[in-house]
């Protein structure tokens, strides 16, 4: 049976409350809201950790994170909402 699982790195958490922080007044969401969200994902999910980095490899560094993570996690897919990374990552042998 296949299964769900989200993996993250602590520096990927980051990126998402600084992304989510910094748009907060478009989403409509407050601090708090914000740091419960956040609070959940890192409930769910399994922390990995990077001894390596082969940065850069996609055109935004930040980026990266997502791929690293994917690699090291051994992962089939990447679900993103980010056509850009998609399109980058076509040569790779990552479904996405």
């Amino acid at each position: 049976m296949n299964s769900f699982k989200y993996r993250f790195l602590c520096l990927l958490l980051l990126e998402y409350e600084d992304v989510l922080k910094r748009d907060r007044m478009a989403l409509n969401y407050t601090d708090e809201e914000i740091d419960d969200l956040l609070d959940y994902i890192c409930t769910i999910s399994d922390k990995r950790k990077i001894f390596y980095l082969w940065r850069p490899f996609l055109k935004d560094s930040k980026d990266d994170l997502v791929l690293e993570v994917a690699v090291e996690s051994q992962s089939n897919y990447i679900i993103t909402i980010m056509r850009k990374i998609l399109w980058e990552l076509s040569n790779l042998v990552l479904k996405c």
